[in-house]
């Protein structure tokens, strides 16, 4: 699971310098290390992306504020 929150991470970089309006956007990108997994889901649990922790979820949909959000749970998501 560790590999999927590491792609999860590297996706959230590579989205972030994607972005043409990156240096616009006013979002957190000063997150730490802490591993303490939460799932961000956009319809259930089951189909959401686990990150690395809060920040991290936090910063990619401050950069991807058009997809569609639904909530967060503690840990990482079911598989």
């Amino acid at each position: 699971m560790k590999y999927f929150v590491i792609l999860a991470v590297a996706a959230l970089i590579v989205t972030i310098y994607a972005q043409d309006d990156y240096e616009a956007k006013k979002c957190n990108t000063n997150c730490t290390d802490e591993y303490k997994p939460i799932c961000g889901y956009y319809d259930e649990p089951k189909d959401g992306l686990t990150f690395q922790n809060n920040c991290v979820l936090e910063t990619y949909y401050c950069y991807n504020d058009d997809l569609p959000f639904a909530g967060v749970d503690d840990g990482e998501c079911p598989k």
